[in-house]
């Protein structure tokens, strides 16, 4: 069996909260991005997502609209 990474957990946490996003693994990284429900009316949950990854050291990049969150991309490591 193998392990799943960190980051994958914690983006399991966050799907049990309703949160609409999508995960889209890419070569150099993983982008996080959030559905227009979410992106209007769950940024609280999203910034709290953002900050946990930003404790864990994943330095999370939040790409922004109108001062919302919309996508967050993170660094394979």
């Amino acid at each position: 069996m193998s392990r799943k990474l960190p980051i994958e957990e914690v983006l399991d946490q966050y799907r049990s909260t309703s949160l609409y996003f999508r995960v889209l693994k890419t070569g150099a990284e993983i982008k996080v991005k959030f559905s227009l429900k979410a992106f209007l009316y769950q940024q609280q949950i999203i910034v709290a997502l953002w900050s946990d990854l930003n404790q864990l050291g994943f330095q999370p990049v939040a790409k922004t609209f109108l001062g919302r969150i919309r996508c967050i991309k993170i660094k394979r490591q």
